[in-house]
């Protein structure tokens, strides 16, 4: 589909799944002619498309004056920032599956809804509808493609405006498959073995506390708890420190996947600059890719040993 596009000089490759419900997008990095392609992640164009329908409703001068945007747990923090900079709150203790997202706009009020989005591509703008809807985030990306544009920048460019202002983000997503009887015993051991015995630390960072969505406590060491509130669900959250050891917004969620047999690790990277140049954000980006390459070795032995012990 890029080659496509690229042939016939296209600003932008645009695509949802079968039943039209969630979207993706690929476009070039700059304007240049010569420009390389990048896919946009889930949750990137979320970002995206959160900080522009809020601008353009608060330039259109309808923004609901208790206006929010919901995102769920696994979907990045990023979303909050860029949401709450603007004067909007965001809704963001829900778990995965735009379900939540639905029930959660009856329950805060259809009123107030901007904007929701899942990093598993969905989204959706208005109240016309309680799921996700591809087709219309197509439009919006058309319109924010041509809009940008318009103004000298692509999609990629804008995304680093974003975390020029409000620090990087970055996450990855590790699936294992764990098929059959066997491998529905192996995620239950995993996830119990979480519960009750976390790793000291992953990927060099200390885990500072285990937030349990199934029994709603949140763990800091062997002795201290306290009770959460949020949905159940049988999920894990790991709480992560920065390098100097202080709470920070790296995390790794933990799940069993609820259509497939499989178990889901989604990782969540966090770095404040401490200077806005293009300089210091692609150190920043190059930090956090080393990082989770350094989750993504510890997962992979001492964590997932556990498994198949």
């Amino acid at each position: 589909m890029v080659q496509h596009a690229k042939s016939i000089q296209a600003d932008i490759a645009l695509a949802t799944d079968p039943d039209c419900d969630r979207m993706g997008c690929s476009c070039p990095i700059s304007l240049q002619p010569d420009s390389p392609w990048a896919t946009i992640n889930g949750n990137q164009l979320g970002v995206l498309l959160t900080d522009y329908v809020i601008s353009k409703r608060k330039q259109a001068g309808d923004l609901p004056k208790d206006a929010y945007v919901i995102k769920t747990l696994v979907t990045t923090e990023l979303t909050r920032s860029v949401a709450e900079s603007q004067g909007v709150r965001c809704e963001g203790n829900i778990h995965v599956g735009f379900k939540w997202i639905a029930g959660l706009i009856d329950a805060c009020g259809p009123e107030g809804f901007v904007f929701g989005t899942e990093e598993s591509h969905g989204y959706l703008i208005g109240t016309y509808a309680r799921d996700k809807d591809g087709a219309v985030a197509c439009l919006l990306m058309a319109q924010l493609a041509a809009d940008l544009k318009a103004a000298g920048k692509t999609l990629h460019e804008r995304l680093d405006e974003l975390m020029l202002e409000h620090g990087v983000y970055l996450e990855d997503l590790i699936n294992v498959q764990m098929e059959g009887s066997q491998g529905m015993a192996n995620m239950k051991r995993l996830m119990d073995g979480l519960r009750t015995d976390p790793p000291k630390s992953i990927g060099g960072l200390e885990v500072l506390a285990v937030r349990d969505y199934g029994s709603l406590v949140r763990r800091t060491g062997q002795s201290h708890t306290e009770m959460m509130q949020a949905p159940k669900s049988n999920m894990l959250m790991l709480e992560l420190a920065s390098r100097d050891g202080s709470p920070s917004r790296n995390a790794i969620a933990v799940r069993p996947s609820g259509t497939e047999p499989k178990i889901k690790f989604y990782l969540f990277g966090h770095e404040e600059l401490t200077e806005g140049t293009q300089g210091a954000l692609v150190a920043a980006k190059e930090t956090l890719k080393n990082r989770f390459a350094a989750m993504k070795k510890d997962l992979a032995g001492p964590v997932l040993d556990r498994a198949s012990a």
